[in-house]
């Protein structure tokens, strides 16, 4: 039996844990923005920090639903204060999922569609996911009789009325549907970055177009850790409200064990957004310290040549910056024109390299022109440039 006393002391200290970690967060991606404005042109780094602010009033909730919160003095049970905690509650969970939702849709665009650099959607995302996320959660505002139960849960109107059931499965339908959205574009985009890495196995690149390639598709991998960790959140949550729709057992284990995913979220958040691309981009160029154990990490996924091979008259930060978060005409790396490419390769013919700091592509441009093919094909999406991720 657990020790419920003991569950929601633990919760409440991981609460604060988790908001003292997202405010880092906060304060990380501002710094960054601040030192290296071209960051911003990340949508998914953008969203990172977005996400963080959402952990906020995720954290509000679990105060007002932990039994010691308010210790003797506990909020009137009334029809208005459960129409807004009905309400908070479900923004709250769609205005993180949504934001979540918009990165699998950026990486989505990129890689299988060529969405360009300065696509206007790009910078939109987060007005998307707040407007995505108020449309689902407005209708518990008008739904009528909110009233608590005995055993503290909420309910509208009477049994078996369509109020009721709207209730119950608004939020059930609908949440499902977005995480299998957001499996099936990331199990996609593994097959495709995969796929894409064996292909660049039998090109014969130079060591420095090599690297920046494998860092494109480290990249990727990074990013798409967000939506990953939104799927291991809701999923079980997702099941309980299944159950709840249903009339099915609830199970006290689950929810418990639902409430304490929840109450990582910030903490997680963190973790993955030390390995952004744009902030081991920042602990390379030194803008902000970097531990010991992250150093390495850093220094192997700069998808920079060393100094020593270096080009004249570039700009390193700024072209690190852009490597690090899908540059421009990545998506040729990842759609049939790479096929194309490959089949116009020779396999002896080797001239000298192409200047790369001129170059828009300079995995493509290198390995086209130091092997003597055409570079028509890829040409067409070098000079479409591609987007930051």
């Amino acid at each position: 039996m657990i020790n419920l006393l003991a569950y929601f002391t633990a919760n409440f200290v991981i609460l604060g844990l988790s908001l003292l970690c997202s405010i880092i967060s906060i304060f990380l991606i501002l710094w960054v923005w601040h030192k290296k404005p071209l960051s911003k042109e990340s949508p998914s780094f953008s969203l990172a920090l977005w996400i963080s602010f959402a952990d906020f009033p995720l954290r509000i909730i679990d105060v007002l639903t932990n039994p010691l919160a308010f210790g003797q003095s506990p909020p009137p049970m009334d029809a208005g204060y459960a129409r807004f905690l009905t309400w908070f509650n479900m923004f709250s969970l769609m205005w993180f999922i949504a934001l979540n939702a918009m990165i699998v849709l950026d990486l989505q665009l990129v890689i299988f569609h060529r969405l360009p650099r300065h696509a206007r959607i790009r910078s939109r995302y987060p007005a998307i996911a707040a407007a995505s996320s108020a449309f689902f959660s407005v209708w518990y505002l008008i739904l009528p009789d909110y009233r608590f139960l005995e055993n503290g849960t909420i309910t509208v109107s009477s049994p078996g009325s369509p109020a009721q059931r709207f209730f119950l499965l608004w939020f059930t339908i609908w949440l499902p549907i977005i995480l299998l959205y957001m499996v099936g574009v990331v199990a996609a985009i593994l097959i495709t970055l995969f796929r894409t890495q064996a292909q660049l196995r039998r090109f014969a690149l130079d060591s420095t177009s090599r690297q920046r390639s494998q860092t494109l598709l480290r990249n990727a991998r990074l990013i798409i850790a967000y939506p990953i960790l939104c799927t291991v959140l809701f999923v079980p949550y997702a099941v309980g409200q299944f159950q709840a729709a249903w009339d099915a057992q609830s199970s006290l284990d689950l929810t418990l064990f639902i409430n304490f995913l929840f109450s990582l979220q910030g903490v997680a958040n963190l973790v993955i957004l030390l390995f952004h691309p744009v902030m081991l981009s920042a602990y390379r160029h030194n803008l902000i310290g970097l531990p010991s154990f992250l150093s390495t990490q850093a220094s192997a996924s700069s998808g920079l040549p060393s100094n020593g091979l270096a080009f004249a008259g570039t700009k390193p930060v700024d072209h690190h910056l852009k490597s690090l978060d899908m540059g421009p005409a990545v998506t040729c790396h990842f759609g049939t024109v790479m096929e194309k490419c490959a089949t116009t390769i020779g396999d002896e013919t080797r001239h000298s390299a192409v200047d790369i700091d001129k170059a828009s592509d300079p995995v493509f441009l290198s390995m086209m022109q130091s092997s003597g093919g055409s570079t028509s094909e890829c040409d067409t999406l070098i000079d479409d440039e591609s987007a930051f991720l």
